[in-house]
């Protein structure tokens, strides 16, 4: 499996595959990045050489990605101006991540105990940001928000399941490091405060509630939602 949610690398089972050196290992990441598209030769030379395009840079960019077919065999194919990495879920373990959230995500109602479950397994696929090492790389940037935004989604809604299966307790302390990184989500502050309250902490639930809305005022100038007022007027009576 070729890892890209932590530091770049590749292994079989649990053993690693040499990949190469930083170079090499930009190239492996901008062709895992756009699975299931295109990515041109010009593209990788611009990204690891600037604007140059001399036809050296172009066989360099040619050997790295020969090296790489070397130990990660078809995986890569080329196309007519470039290579195509043709990755599936257990191939590439940002895919294996969005296909078990979508699908935890689906079972949510009727099984949060198993939504709660894949939604741990698709969370533990992290190692450290993705495409670690490789943050400054402009044409990785989008991918990289997308993973960082899809992880935040994960972990609401594995705090969301893990309510409704009875285990909110376990969930708290996530979303209270979740509220920190993302003040002004009323989502995540309504789930924490779901979970206080399951937990006989209704007091601290409303003192929750009392800090998004001063955080909404002084920064924003806005007042919570309707709906989140209401839901601490309840936890209140």
């Amino acid at each position: 499996m070729i890892r890209v949610l932590g530091p770049v690398d590749a292994t079989i089972g649990f053993n690693s595959i040499p990949i190469g050196g930083p170079k090499q290992r930009m190239v492996l990441s901008l062709i895992a990045a756009g699975a299931g598209r295109v990515v041109t030769r010009d593209a990788l030379v611009l990204n690891l050489y600037g604007e140059s395009s001399r036809d050296a840079s172009h066989r360099v960019v040619h050997t790295y990605v020969s090296n790489l077919r070397r130990v990660l065999g078809d995986s890569i194919s080329s196309a007519h101006n470039g290579y195509f990495f043709r990755a599936g879920p257990y191939l590439l373990d940002s895919l294996e991540f969005d296909r078990l959230v979508r699908e935890s995500v689906e079972r949510g109602p009727q099984d949060p105990g198993a939504a709660f479950d894949g939604l741990s397994r698709a969370l533990g696929l992290f190692r450290g940001d993705p495409y670690s090492g490789f943050e400054d790389v402009e044409a990785l940037r989008p991918e990289i928000v997308r993973l960082v935004e899809h992880r935040v989604h994960a972990q609401v809604e594995r705090a969301r399941a893990g309510i409704a299966c009875g285990q909110a307790s376990g969930v708290i302390a996530e979303l209270r490091s979740l509220r920190v990184e993302h003040p002004y989500r009323e989502d995540i502050v309504e789930f924490l405060m779901t979970a206080l309250r399951s937990v006989g902490m209704a007091a601290e639930a409303i003192h929750e509630y009392s800090r998004l809305r001063r955080v909404l005022a002084t920064d924003i100038g806005v007042e919570p939602t309707p709906h989140l007022q209401a839901f601490a007027a309840e936890i209140s009576l």
